[in-house]
């Protein structure tokens, strides 16, 4: 599946389950970063915002896609870390034990994730 047909999902997606969870006020966006799957910006004087990496979206599966968005709409929903907080309302919301424990622990630190495809490795 395309990138494009994939963003088109990951939006749809967005926009059903931001509403039944209350934080449709946060933008969803796409990134070309690929140092980091998808990140939530909720602090306080920042734009409240959900953003997904590009790269990741073409290394993963809808179904990966999906859970990596949940996971994000529990730090907006909590506005915490990886608190236990966030895991009780990441569980309640669906996000599978796997992608909250896994994606807790991510940290690339500027090097490219080894998932991704070789066109980003040599671009980078």
């Amino acid at each position: 599946m395309d990138l494009d047909k994939k963003k088109t999902i990951l939006r749809k997606f967005w926009k059903e389950k931001s509403k039944e969870h209350g934080i449709e006020h946060y933008s969803f966006s796409f990134s070309k970063r690929y140092w980091a799957m998808a990140w939530c910006s909720y602090f306080e004087g920042y734009r409240k915002e959900i953003v997904v990496s590009e790269p990741w979206i073409e290394a993963n599966t809808i179904e990966e896609l999906k859970q990596i968005v949940l996971h994000e709409m529990a730090h907006a929903i909590t506005e915490s870390r990886h608190t236990p907080e966030f895991r009780r309302v990441a569980r309640k919301i669906g996000c599978e034990e796997h992608h909250i424990r896994v994606y807790s622990k991510h940290r690339w630190e500027g090097r490219t994730p080894p998932v991704l495809s070789e066109k980003y490795h040599k671009k980078f």
